[in-house]
């Protein structure tokens, strides 16, 4: 029968060799192991290997007969009789399956002297299968049986080939293992394989008796890397419709300080095997993972594992590893390189389309113009060109703002916003505005400025209405009108709990409440105690904040050319709306009212 066999694979040569022998309930010395296909890990990959692995059995003859005569002589298909009157042939297969040449053949062999050729014709072309004589009375020459060994290329296996003996006698196991030893085999010889194959009979088949120990290769190191290689695309984003978000790429891989970016998991030892000649194979170890540190990055005490030394985004070229605190975009914010995300600095060369999303850690510095886009800084925002928002645009940072212009834009800025014109726009600050350059512009939109407002000119000669407002942060004045705002309606929730309350009371007079209703007015009574606890508190924090944009204010508005009519100014809580034409002068507070000074420098 054919030997049966299993294939396995697993990571490593050792998970897959493991698990065919436990499917087969063997030990490694009783299978042969070839393997069929190798791939070892890289990075984050897995490796694979394909094992087959097969039992070491023998496959055997049932038909060979033990107790054969020793004076019969049997072939292929004929066998020989040695009888006192002579040597006779019979043909035990079909006649024309077995060729003159054939016994022939056999005849010389086994030294068969003066044979009668016809004879041999003539017992070939009889189908009856009778015994012919074919030659007179002669002692039959014996042949013993006759051992081949045949050692594998890597010397790991050897195998034997027991020939059939013709009326000789068989080869003890002891007789082929010392033939072994004399061919210098002297490892991994299968003792009971050999007495099988003795006592079995089993001729003219190559057997498996030894087999050496193969060397393992050690497995190399490799990199746990929790982020894509350079070279792979990252993933693509699909929304609700099934098309894919241009916008959001995710493009940049964004780390804080501390993050773990690789580790190394070492190369193992290998493990030496032994051919069947006792020699020792060398194993090959496995390789070291070669990684270079670049900048922004620290490795532990062991070397084992890399750590970004910075906030940025992180980059594994060409094995080496380090963090950008500045990712530079070379083109414009579009399609191609979708909205930005950053921890660091970013520095865009080309423009911002409308739509598009920059937010980054550090500053945004854009070399050309920034369309209906949003940017937002925890830095600060310089825009070489401009914003030609469309109304669309919003800007923020909690540093300060310098571009060449704002068009139709709205601005929250944290520090102070310089620009040559601002139009139309809708610009907060916790600092100055300082609208200076040629134009010095200030047309349209609503100003604010928590210190103080430098222009050229403000306003148009078309009598555009335009706000300025200085003097009090404007973070605070928002706050102040959301608590006015929420005083309202909490004045409104008050009276109507008030209502409930004096209806309930209404009803008790008359009749019993219900459980429901004791409920309703239980909590009615709760309600209005809460309301009442902070209405209280809202209208002290009014009262505070009221006063302190009544106390005497140092915001100024600059003016060097001209201020047109149609321009509201409001200085801390004092307003003045311009309805002549103004030059070279500033705006300030006195006793209560906004006054005209010369300007100041």
């Amino acid at each position: 029968m054919t030997n049966e066999y299993i294939v396995v694979e697993g990571e490593t040569y050792n998970d897959a060799l493991t698990k065919g022998l436990k499917s087969l309930n063997l030990t490694d010395d009783q299978v042969k192991v070839e393997v069929l296909d190798e791939k070892k890990g890289f990075l984050f990959k897995k490796g694979l290997f394909k094992l087959k692995i097969t039992p070491i059995s023998i496959s055997y003859d049932t038909d060979i007969q033990s107790d054969k005569n020793i004076n019969d002589t049997k072939e292929s298909g004929f066998y020989l009789d040695y009888c006192p009157d002579g040597v006779y042939l019979t043909i035990t297969d079909t006649p024309s399956k077995v060729s003159i040449g054939n016994v022939l053949d056999f005849l010389t062999k086994k030294h068969v002297k003066d044979y009668d050729y016809e004879k041999i014709a003539r017992c070939l072309e009889n189908k009856n299968g009778d015994p012919e004589k074919i030659a007179p009375f002669q002692d039959e020459f014996l042949i013993d049986s006759s051992l081949q060994i045949d050692v594998s290329k890597n010397k790991l296996e050897v195998t034997i080939l027991l020939t059939e003996p013709s009326g000789g006698k068989i080869l003890s196991a002891t007789e082929i293992v010392d033939n072994l030893n004399k061919n210098n085999i002297k490892f991994g010889i299968i003792n009971k394989k050999i007495e099988e194959v003795v006592n079995r009979q089993v001729f003219n088949q190559s057997i498996l008796i030894a087999q050496g120990k193969a060397a393992i290769s050690g497995e190399d190191g490799q990199i746990i890397y929790p982020f894509n290689d350079e070279t792979e695309s990252r993933n693509t984003i699909i929304d609700e419709d099934g098309r894919i978000d241009y916008k959001n790429l995710d493009r940049i891989r964004n780390v804080k300080a501390g993050t773990l970016l690789i580790e190394i998991i070492p190369p193992t030892e290998g493990i030496n095997g032994v051919d069947v000649y006792g020699n020792e194979i060398v194993a090959k170890n496995g390789k070291e993972v070669l990684i270079k540190k670049g900048k922004n990055v620290v490795e532990s005490e062991d070397s084992l594992k890399i750590y970004a030394a910075k906030d940025g985004e992180v980059h594994f070229v060409d094995g080496t590893i380090y963090v950008d605190e500045v990712i530079n975009i070379n083109g414009d914010i579009d399609n191609e390189t979708g909205n930005i995300q950053f921890n660091g600095k970013v520095n865009i060369k080309g423009n911002v389309k409308s739509g598009f999303k920059v937010e980054a850690e550090g500053d945004i510095e854009i070399g050309g113009v920034v369309e209906g886009a949003t940017l937002v800084s925890k830095g600060n925002i310089i825009i070489h060109r401009g914003v030609q928002g469309n109304n669309q645009a919003y800007l923020q940072c909690s540093g300060n703002l310098n571009a060449k212009y704002l068009e139709n834009a709205s601005v929250k800025c944290g520090g102070n916003v310089e620009s040559d014109a601002i139009l139309h726009s809708d610009v907060t600050t916790k600092g100055k505005i300082i609208v200076s350059g040629k134009k010095g512009l200030i047309v349209g939109g609503d100003i604010k400025a928590g210190k103080e407002v430098r222009a050229n000119v403000v306003g148009s000669n078309m009598g555009t209405i335009t706000k300025i407002e200085v003097g009090i942060d404007p973070e605070e004045k928002k706050y102040y009108e959301q608590l006015k705002v929420e005083m309202l309606d909490i004045e409104k929730n008050i009276d109507n709990s008030k209502k409930a309350i004096e209806l309930l009371n209404k009803i008790s007079k008359k009749q019993q409440l219900t459980n429901e209703k004791q409920e309703l007015l239980v909590k009615s009574l709760k309600t209005y105690k809460v309301l009442n606890a902070k209405y209280d508190d809202i209208t002290k924090e009014l009262q505070e904040l009221s006063a302190r944009f009544k106390e005497p204010n140092n915001g100024k508005i600059h003016v060097i050319t001209i201020i047109y009519t149609g321009v509201k100014v409001t200085i801390g809580s004092s307003s003045r709306q311009i309805y002549d034409e103004l030059s070279n002068c500033t705006l300030y507070v006195k006793d209560g009212d906004v006054s005209i000074g010369p300007y100041e420098k």
